[in-house]
């Protein structure tokens, strides 16, 4: 619409210019002869974004939260691995009374050890089998008859290294998380013979993540299986000094 133009409509006279419509103006003319300005509900040069304070603060916040998240997410994973050892125990222990009731004696290990082990399988030898090497498959054998399959752990591995696992880690050292069976309370080659001063008995061990896990060493106090009453050696106090450390064992 052209300046000065004017057009009829049910009585009223609208008055209106090319650049105040952009604008987003209209004058409307009253029966009275009145004008009345009117705005419309739009304006360009209202619209605005945010600022870049407005976004750093956003993102800041973001991130914040993603870090809170995060970390709970891994102590909730940690503490589910370390039930699931737990509960993996509970069965192997289930399988080696099994094993217990039917021959008499424990199982021995399957994995060579230094002189005191040169030819598996060997009863008390301060030996053990690991389950991240071969002598673990031994067990599985040994337990077939009472465990479909043998848990392992689900970390399963670790930067240490031990003679004792033919230079891979064990569950008493920091940070490595496998499972170990050991046969206590034998001879070293004759598995009848049970040593006077020793229970007949196993170890069978592996390291928590979290250690204020009320089963852990430093809340339980576990001892080896090597050694009973007043002359027991304590796991995570004298022994290993690992406080994470968990034997369920029968000692």
């Amino acid at each position: 619409m052209t300046k000065n133009t004017k057009s009829k409509l049910q009585g009223f006279t609208l008055i209106g210019t090319v650049t105040e419509a952009q604008q987003g103006h209209a004058h409307i003319m009253t029966r009275g002869g009145e004008t009345a300005t009117k705005k419309s509900a739009w304006h360009p040069e209202s619209a605005k974004g945010f600022t870049l304070i407005e976004l750093l603060v956003v993102i800041a916040i973001i991130a914040l939260l993603s870090g809170v998240i995060l970390a709970s997410l891994a102590t909730a994973r940690m503490k589910s691995r370390d039930a699931r050892r737990i509960a993996d125990f509970h069965q192997i222990m289930i399988a080696l009374e099994l094993y217990n009731d039917a021959n008499g004696y424990y199982p021995p290990i399957h994995q060579a050890y230094a002189t005191e082990c040169a030819t598996p399988p060997c009863w008390d030898t301060h030996g053990y089998d690991f389950s991240n090497n071969t002598g673990w498959s031994g067990l599985q054998t040994d337990l077939a008859p009472y465990i479909a399959k043998l848990p392992t752990d689900p970390v399963n591995t670790g930067t240490a290294s031990d003679p004792i696992n033919g230079g891979k880690c064990t569950p008493w050292q920091a940070d490595c998380y496998v499972y170990a069976y050991g046969n206590v309370g034998r001879t070293g080659t004759n598995p009848v013979t049970l040593v006077a001063t020793r229970p007949n008995t196993y170890d069978l061990i592996t390291q928590l993540e979290d250690v204020n896990n009320p089963q852990s060493c430093k809340n339980s106090n576990t001892s080896y299986g090597t050694g009973i009453g007043p002359n027991a050696v304590k796991w995570c106090n004298g022994g290993e000094n690992i406080d994470t450390i968990y034997d369920p064992s029968p000692n």
